[in-house]
């Protein structure tokens, strides 16, 4: 979700995901103010989130609070709680993303 990509709606995303083969590992991922919703979008669809100050330095819309990446994660792994799922591991993620033991 940024301006010059997929926005970060449920009509985008699904549109998107419909298309991706299911042996697919994909990501969202949103920039600045569509971090947040981004991730939401992705973790609601099955998919991952992509979590970093790269992408956004503010855990609010209103740009009050300043994030660090651990807060980034922090919020993450709630909206995975809420979603009934779990993170990776890191053994998960080699094997699974990278392909690697």
């Amino acid at each position: 979700g940024n301006i010059a990509g997929l926005q970060p709606t449920p009509a985008e995303f699904g549109l998107a995901i419909d298309r991706v083969s299911e042996e697919i590992t994909w990501s969202g991922a949103g920039i600045g103010d569509y971090q947040s919703t981004a991730q939401q979008l992705a973790i609601a669809s099955g998919g991952g989130v992509r979590v970093g100050l790269e992408d956004g330095i503010y855990l609010d819309r209103a740009r009050m609070t300043l994030a660090s990446n651990s807060s980034l994660v922090e919020r993450v792994h709630r909206m995975l709680d809420l979603s009934e799922r779990r993170a990776m591991t890191p053994a998960e993620y080699r094997t699974t993303v990278l392909g690697r033991a």
